[in-house]
């Protein structure tokens, strides 16, 4: 996952002004109590070449001596981003993932910044061989749908990195993620960052459950079960003006008193300055200024646009330019055309039954302070329970505002999978357990701050999505 600009590198390089980073390969933990059960552990930098790190036998984690701190520059850990506790627990759920006595656990405060995390130093650089060219860790969280990142650094050049992102797909369960790397990483790795919720910022104290962190053989990734070749709706943008009004609608009514949901500071609205075609794209744009609609006055206008096309199954692209200024989200998604949502295209003609049960496909979503992360995410209301359940994954995109990208949906009976720049990002199975068998629209648009956007900057004039291309095929 990718933390370039969730400024760890920030942080480390202020550690770094302290002192030197490098490690203790001699340190031993003579002095450090054993769980019952544990012979020894021979150094504090755990050795993942040759053995799984599964925190069962010291029975102080991470002692104070070993922190990189002002006091102690040659230190091998240390915590950024707010008040963090790392320490060994008992293992709050002995299951058949994993049954271990000892995990670690690590506890945040609500206060902590959303890049907030842990690191610590490897005895050797990690090598990617024998096929093992991913790392799996057990993950317990209390809630669904959290993010995890993992991020190897070399500790003497905090430059050279690589992090990819998993979410947490089950709630006060154990379960297994794994990070897919290559063998062009070996050798270059020897510090482990952790991130145990980079997508927002807790709310309230979080406390959450590692173990067994191992060099493991890639899962299998599937590939596309169809090849969908038949255009059957599009919008190729090669004209000046409007955007077509035969192809799309601006939907203006703000569903939530006068408001949009989720914090989002803007009005959409359905004018020239917001959403234009010239040059071959299509623009969105997002602009501070003062705007009332139904009463209710925002600092900020923009545009959300349905398509006037909608169907079940098939393929759907956009190639596009995001938005770089900070606190913009930028979305390109999909709603089920049975939402009763007020102001949309399809009203209740295709059914009334709502969100979450129409289902969610975000094809992309980018959040406001970290523009190289695209989201790729599900959400549905369960057909049996209706209870909401969301998954999702979080995908490392360099230069999303100069160069366009290609996202796209492949939608089967079976499977729905999101690619970006034809690269599998996220696959869910479609079963009869979510609603992705009926008709969805294609939704673009810029929301400004809100949960996904974050803090917008007080210098923040206009922000513009460019869309070069909307295909449908089937």
């Amino acid at each position: 996952m990718q933390l370039r600009h969730l400024r760890i590198t920030v942080i480390f390089l202020l550690l770094l002004q302290l002192g030197s980073c490098s490690k203790e390969s001699e340190n031993t933990l003579e002095d450090t109590l054993l769980v019952e059960g544990c012979d020894s552990f021979e150094a504090f930098s755990p050795n993942l070449n040759t053995n799984p790190i599964d925190f069962e036998c010291r029975g102080i984690s991470f002692l104070n001596q070993d922190e990189l701190n002002d006091s102690n520059p040659d230190g091998v850990w240390g915590v950024f981003g707010g008040t963090i506790e790392i320490d060994y627990r008992d293992n709050p759920l002995a299951d058949a993932i994993n049954n271990s006595p000892k995990v670690l656990a690590i506890t945040e405060d609500s206060s902590n910044l959303p890049w907030s995390g842990f690191f610590f130093d490897l005895e050797e650089p990690i090598q990617f061989k024998d096929q093992k060219t991913a790392i799996s860790i057990q993950v317990f969280s209390k809630v669904k749908g959290q993010s995890v990142l993992l991020k190897l650094e070399n500790s003497n050049n905090s430059n050279q990195y690589k992090e990819l992102t998993q979410i947490t797909t089950t709630e006060n369960q154990w379960e297994r993620l794994t990070y897919h790397f290559s063998a062009a990483d070996s050798n270059s790795f020897d510090r482990l960052v952790l991130i145990m919720n980079s997508t927002f910022q807790n709310t309230e104290q979080m406390t959450y459950y590692l173990d067994s962190i191992t060099l493991t053989v890639p899962k299998e990734v599937p590939a596309a079960t169809a090849s969908f070749t038949d255009l059957v709706w599009s919008d190729e943008f090669d004209y000046q003006g409007r955007p077509d009004e035969t192809k799309w609608h601006h939907q203006t009514f703000a569903p939530n008193n006068g408001s949009w949901f989720n914090g989002e500071l803007q009005h959409y609205v359905d004018r020239q300055e917001n959403t234009y075609v010239s040059d071959g794209t299509l623009k969105i744009k997002a602009i501070k200024e003062s705007y009332t609609i139904q009463s209710t006055t925002k600092d900020y206008t923009s545009a959300r646009l349905n398509s006037k096309y909608s169907m079940t199954y098939g393929k759907i692209e956009v190639r596009a330019k995001l938005p770089s200024g900070a606190g913009t989200w930028p979305a390109i998604w999909t709603l089920g055309a049975n939402i009763d949502e007020p102001g949309n295209f399809y009203g209740d003609s295709q059914g009334s039954v709502g969100w979450p049960l129409c289902g969610e496909i975000d094809i992309m979503e980018q959040n406001g302070w970290d523009k190289t992360q695209v989201y790729g995410h599900f959400h549905w209301g369960n057909t049996a329970t209706s209870a909401y359940e969301n998954y999702g994954k979080i995908a490392t995109v360099a230069n999303t505002s100069s160069e366009f990208h290609l996202f796209s949906l492949v939608w089967t009976e079976t499977e729905l999978q999101i690619f970006i720049d034809e690269e599998l990002n996220v696959t869910l199975e479609n079963t009869a357990l979510n609603p992705y068998d009926n008709p969805h629209y294609l939704l673009l648009n810029i929301a400004v701050g809100g949960s996904l956007g974050g803090t917008v900057p007080a210098n923040f004039s206009q922000e513009v999505m460019e869309v070069d291309y909307v295909r449908f095929y089937q």
